[in-house]
């Protein structure tokens, strides 16, 4: 059986491999042999661990691994500033999935800084129930989002997210 660290690692590979992530985003997640990269505020170099922690996130959500992706965050989670359970963040992110079954995040700007991630967003998909208080109309919807994460023993322990609701509602109706 494979290790989270291991199926971290594939998952980032399939990503790559996608071209949903920035090369550079990828390589910096890649630890050189013999020489691992940690980030201090300091050097602010990246830390491979939490690059590779989270684009293996962004591959398990996309793959819909909501089983892998519980594993990866605490029981007691803040998210956008409110205590949530892990169980509430996962139907969050099954909300998502089941309004737009073609939903995909795809990162954009990842930084990794300490026990902190920062990342923008291009987020795609057409919605087929009511997402973000807008009925389906059929059309598809792409934009963006911002989101903010502590890590605390490698599971997530804050969340902050910001979401484009407003462009969401004018692709919906027909605009751009």
């Amino acid at each position: 059986m494979k290790t989270r660290r291991e199926m971290l690692a594939s998952m980032v590979a399939a990503v790559a491999a996608t071209g949903l992530v920035r090369a550079a985003t990828v390589l910096a997640a890649v630890p050189h042999a013999g020489n691992p990269v940690h980030t201090t505020e300091e050097d602010g170099m990246p830390n491979p661990d939490l690059t590779q922690f989270y684009t293996g996130y962004i591959a398990a959500i996309n793959a819909r691994q909501f089983d892998f992706v519980a594993g990866l965050i605490h029981d007691d989670v803040l998210m956008n500033g409110v205590p949530h359970k892990r169980a509430d963040v996962l139907a969050s992110l099954r909300g998502i999935a089941e309004a737009v079954p073609d939903y995909r995040w795809n990162v954009q700007d990842l930084f990794v800084v300490d026990d902190r991630i920062a990342a923008r967003l291009q987020n795609t998909g057409t919605p087929a129930r009511t997402f973000m208080g807008h009925a389906p109309t059929g059309a598809r919807v792409d934009f963006m989002e911002f989101a903010s994460y502590r890590i605390r023993d490698g599971r997530f322990a804050e969340m902050w997210f910001l979401m484009d609701g407003d462009t969401v509602g004018r692709q919906l109706r027909g605009g751009r």
